[in-house]
């Protein structure tokens, strides 16, 4: 039998391949692509191809926004920052109704503010909003995103009677972003205390002690406990547990971590 040659469809000059349900034609979209012009035109026949299918229409918008800030986002301009918080902007005024949505185009417009563009005042209201708004939505990471990806816990490598896939919150890392970015030290710990209180086995609650243990003295005091308490418990990554220990084992104040760009490979 003659090969099936798949259905193209032709957007901005290149050929995307044209898939029969939305959920397909979203994942190639999604796949990487060694020309950000053609990964946008995947995006865009996403929305051209199924405009009914409107979950998936907001989801191919989202990553449309985050390719305003080009190849690598460390080299974002300004202007391209402001491109893709008006995106996102955008997004959250069509598709209110859908949470999912909402929170994570609340939750980049806040990374954006705070760490592309220094400016984490501006940051706090759209972390807070995530927090308030959708504190049970959760997040799927479908393609690669930045340093979100640095508080998800790791497959653990040991066999499990059930297997369970877990769920990862987007307030979680907003409140992770709260201990980051708010200037008042009260509002930093009561941020961490609504964390630990509700996600305590989470990374993001492991990243945000360190934060709190490189930070001020008085909030370092206040930390080591719940530090100490995590370690005991053994909730912290190995790298992590001996980054912790060695924070706590110093006895001298701790300059405070800088909020600027987030280094992709950090631990």
């Amino acid at each position: 039998p003659a090969s099936k040659v798949p259905q193209t469809v032709i957007s901005n000059g290149y050929a995307i391949p044209l898939f029969s349900t939305p959920d397909e034609q979203l994942r190639h979209a999604l796949g990487w692509f060694p020309d950000l012009h053609e990964k946008r035109a995947a995006l865009e026949v996403v929305i051209d191809a199924f405009p009914d299918a409107r979950t998936i229409h907001a989801e191919a918008r989202l990553d449309l926004a985050y390719l305003a800030l080009g190849r690598d986002y460390r080299y974002a301009t300004p202007a391209q920052c402001q491109t893709a918080i008006g995106k996102y902007k955008k997004i959250l005024s069509e598709f209110s109704d859908l949470p999912a949505i909402c929170a994570e185009a609340n939750w980049y417009i806040g990374w954006i503010l705070a760490d592309l563009l220094d400016e984490p005042g501006k940051a706090v209201k759209y972390f807070q909003t995530v927090v308030e708004t959708y504190p049970d939505t959760t997040l799927q990471l479908k393609s690669a995103v930045p340093w979100v990806s640095l508080v998800l816990p790791q497959v653990e490598k040991r066999p499990q009677a059930v297997y369970e896939r877990p769920r990862y919150y987007w307030s979680s890392i907003a409140l992770l972003g709260l201990v980051r970015t708010s200037e008042r030290q009260d509002d930093k710990w009561s941020a961490f205390e609504k964390l630990y209180t509700d996600h305590r086995s989470s990374q993001a609650t492991g990243y945000a002690i360190r934060e709190l243990l490189s930070g001020s003295a008085s909030l370092r005091r206040k930390t080591a406990a719940y530090a100490e308490q995590h370690l005991k418990a053994k909730m912290f990554s190995g790298p992590m547990a001996k980054e912790i220990h060695a924070l706590l084992q110093n006895g001298d104040p701790l300059e405070p971590r800088s909020h600027n760009r987030l280094d992709p490979g950090a631990e």
